[in-house]
């Protein structure tokens, strides 16, 4: 079993490497026993915890069949963004398209999305 944090993903970094997650997947099975709901492994556990300690581990995207969960994830971890005279957050739909990408990688009706880290998610990027 793995405990603490690795090293992994800023020593790729530090190699010139990219580092990307294949495949998130919502269902117990796939998860972490710590993240699963329930006793049913076809059943949905807490994907979205396991997408944002990824992503704060400093991953550089999150390859997914599920993106509604690794939007989220990204979400909580991107800074809030004022908008000019108002204190509000700033959220631009068009915006997405800069960061996400969907394609088929396999036969079936459950495209791929890859869902590409905000820049200040790292939490020990160099």
């Amino acid at each position: 079993a793995l405990t603490g944090l690795s090293d992994l993903v800023p020593a790729a970094h530090r190699a010139g490497l990219a580092v990307y997650v294949w495949t998130l997947r919502p269902e117990n099975a796939f998860l972490p026993r710590h993240l699963r709901r329930g006793q049913d492994p076809a059943a949905p556990g807490d994907a979205e915890s396991e997408a944002r300690l990824l992503l704060a581990l400093g991953v550089d995207g999150l390859i997914t069949d599920c993106p509604d969960v690794a939007v989220r994830a990204r979400e909580a971890l991107r800074p809030e963004r004022p908008r000019a005279g108002s204190p509000g957050p700033r959220r631009s739909a068009h915006s997405s398209r800069s960061w996400t990408t969907t394609f088929s990688s396999r036969p079936g009706p459950t495209p791929m999305t890859l869902i590409r880290a905000p820049a200040s998610s790292s939490i020990r990027r160099t």
